[in-house]
């Protein structure tokens, strides 16, 4: 199987995870609404997923709030959880010396892998950004710092981990699993370590302070690298 099928299959696969949860939780909401309606949901839905996965999401999630606010919260686990400015100030620090330390893990996994004749590639996502530039770039940045960490929190801990998994798993085992799949759909095997370990750490935060605080962890890990990679484009 060549890496080109490879990317083409963990693409289509990670619009599947993504987006599962929001049909889930729509047909939900729309239950006493016409089967008419709720297939004209899918697909259109379907399409604007297609081209603007992160955004599609987003926005299912702010109508879902609308249309159910509170059967939401409890299918999703998704509670208000009040983090003071010293919280915020210590997730920030925290997610930085996370990302420092994940960086030099990856230097090292290419070194490894470049040892076994494995080349190391740069994901999708941040070649995109440096072959961009204009709207493309800001939409890309964007959504990579501010709506990625809401979904990607909501879909992979809140829903897969939070609601799925732990009915049927001991946390520990739950937090294992969601964080294979989180590795794997970022498609990159030099960082697949670091996914792994980043996943089990933005768990565990999701555990000990809530929802949106591994909200916050994952964004600013987003921004630091965003950040580098707009400084780069600008310098060259």
């Amino acid at each position: 199987m060549n890496n080109q099928l490879v990317d083409v299959i963990l693409t289509y696969l990670n619009m599947l995870v993504l987006f599962v949860p929001v049909w889930y939780l729509s047909l939900t909401a729309l239950k006493e609404r016409s089967m008419a309606l709720r297939v004209c949901y899918i697909i259109f839905s379907a399409v604007v997923f297609y081209y603007w996965t992160y955004l599609a999401v987003l926005l299912n999630l702010l109508i879902l709030f609308r249309l159910n606010k509170e059967e939401l919260r409890a299918l999703t686990a998704v509670e208000r959880q009040l983090l003071t400015g010293r919280d915020i100030v210590v997730l920030v620090v925290k997610a930085a010396l996370v990302w420092l330390a994940f960086t030099a893990l990856n230097a090292v996994m290419a070194t490894v892998l470049q040892r076994y004749g494995i080349e190391a590639q740069q994901q999708e996502i941040i070649t995109q950004m440096y072959e961009s530039d204009g709207l493309r770039l800001s939409y890309l940045l964007f959504t990579s710092v501010l709506i990625g960490p809401v979904v990607e929190e909501f879909v992979f801990r809140a829903f897969y981990y939070g609601t799925v998994l732990k009915k049927k798993l001991k946390p520990p085992v739950a937090a294992i699993m969601i964080s294979l799949l989180f590795a794997l759909l970022h498609n990159s095997v030099v960082a697949f370590l670091s996914f792994w370990l980043f996943s089990l750490y933005l768990c565990y935060v999701y555990e000990k302070k809530g929802f949106w605080a591994a909200v916050i962890t994952h964004g600013i890990f987003n921004l630091i690298t965003a950040a580098i990679i707009l400084y780069n484009i600008l310098a060259a």
